[in-house]
């Protein structure tokens, strides 16, 4: 992909750091199945109630704890701030962890509004 693309992508569905996003309504925390291999395994994840959508990663950031961040209205750079809170997040890149967030936000799981909590 030529880099003029990706940059047009990302500004197209990037949120801006004050962006207040909070978890979306319907979302199950639950073990969920992950292929490694030929085989599959349970890991933490989360599923969507309604489509029956599940998800573990996003690339190799994990998913269920940066949904925890945001489960009240947070800016986007409060709620990466706040993962680094948690022993699976602290080791990661805050661009990778604000990069699985923005997809999050991308794929309707974090969703805008609300008034942010002070953190």
């Amino acid at each position: 992909k030529s880099t003029t693309f990706r940059w047009l992508f990302r500004t197209r569905v990037s949120p801006a750091a004050d962006s207040v996003l909070c978890r979306r309504q319907g979302l199950r925390d639950g073990a969920v199945l992950e292929r490694h291999g030929d085989t599959f395994r349970e890991v933490d994840g989360i599923e969507c109630e309604t489509s029956g959508a599940t998800l573990a990663h996003v690339g190799y950031v994990p998913v269920a704890p940066v949904l925890r961040a945001f489960a009240a209205p947070v800016r986007l750079s409060d709620g990466v701030r706040a993962c680094g809170d948690d022993p699976r997040l602290y080791v990661l890149p805050p661009d990778a962890v604000e990069s699985a967030a923005v997809e999050l936000s991308r794929r309707g799981w974090l969703t805008s509004g609300g008034t942010a909590t002070d953190r």
